[in-house]
């Protein structure tokens, strides 16, 4: 019997007037049993680079309602949506080609799921997240959001207030995903994508999400190209003095800030070469990428083009936290996202 029924069967009525043991129950056994077999990596296997693959990105589709600035799948060509959308895989072939990769890696219990717009394949979602224990829908949010999918927890992409979110997004679409998001019963959080057009709007995007059923927000910084001056890009002076106000912001909203401290300092300039480039543990194994046709994607889910030494990516820093430093909280804040 796991815990959380265990102690049910004891004290119901305790648990009763307080549904948030309910949740803290969920998360201790989730650290206990599922957590060393997610991250399925120790200190000594990541730095050896000896890591088992325990977690996949799939782009299951590379269709997208939206043109988003800084999208890595876009950047190089602005495809049109209908004739896009012609060169996807068939439902049935995904599902065969998940099948593999699950034989392939056994270890694999955690998939987030992107495109592309991964809820335009929505019925392939419903079947690919019965298939994995926890799993992410990364979405623009412009889409009904679905309530009823297994173990799924939904991360809805916002760039700041809506005057910078639909800057880079387009007209109308935060209130479209404000929208969604604010009547939504579905397990959700936020992630922002930091850079030269949003970087002043962060603290503003934090007051306007307090308070809502979202449950807490991540930050990155925006990945250029290899050989790129992106205007997007920001300057390590720049980085520094965000990560501070980020540290600010976390202070002051507690765990909102879907980052714990150690993660935040991992995005300080001088911490760049020790969580991404050569030492990033999704470029050497810890994750597996797919692309839209099933193909293994190399580095990471970003592609070959993205520059790892500039990299932002909000992922690495969460790995090196509990992987390099054994950061209890950081692996507590991953169990959350699952409950």
């Amino acid at each position: 019997m796991e815990l959380r029924e265990e102690i049910m069967e004891k004290d119901h009525s305790r648990l009763n007037k307080h549904p948030q043991l309910v949740t803290d129950l969920k998360v201790l056994n989730i650290i206990i049993k599922e957590i060393p077999n997610f991250v399925s990596i120790s200190a000594k296997q990541a730095w050896t680079k000896k890591i088992h693959a325990s977690s996949a990105a799939i782009d299951i589709s590379t269709a997208c309602n939206l043109r988003c600035v800084h999208c890595y799948v876009y950047r190089n060509e602005k495809v049109p949506y209908e004739f896009n959308r012609l060169s996807q895989m068939s439902d049935e072939e995904w599902i065969a080609r998940i099948e593999r990769l699950k034989k392939e890696h056994p270890h694999i219990n955690h998939v987030t799921w992107v495109g592309g717009e991964p809820l335009m394949k929505r019925e392939l979602l419903r079947k690919g997240t019965t298939l994995f224990k926890y799993n992410w829908i990364i979405t623009n949010g412009t889409l009904p959001i679905p309530e009823d999918f297994e173990n799924t927890t939904l991360i809805i992409s916002l760039d700041g207030p809506e005057e910078y979110h639909d800057q880079i997004r387009g007209k109308d679409v935060y209130s479209r995903a404000k929208n969604n998001i604010m009547k939504t019963k579905a397990n959700v959080y936020a992630h922002c994508v930091i850079n030269s057009k949003n970087k002043d709007s962060i603290e503003k995007l934090v007051e306007e999400w307090i308070g809502t059923n979202l449950k807490g927000i991540r930050f990155s910084f925006h990945t250029p190209e290899y050989g790129v001056e992106d205007p997007l890009w920001l300057s390590a002076d720049e980085r520094d003095n965000i990560v501070k106000q980020i540290s600010m912001l976390k202070e002051k909203y507690g765990n909102f800030i879907w980052m714990t401290k150690i993660e935040i300092e991992a995005l300080k300039s001088e911490n760049q070469l020790k969580v991404f480039g050569d030492n990033c543990l999704l470029k050497n194994g810890a994750n597996i990428s797919l692309d839209n046709k099933g193909d293994v994607k190399k580095p990471c889910v970003m592609g070959p083009t993205a520059d790892c030494n500039r990299c932002g990516c909000t992922v690495p820093p969460m790995l090196y936290a509990i992987a390099k430093k054994n950061h209890i909280p950081t692996a507590l804040n991953l169990a959350k996202s699952f409950c």
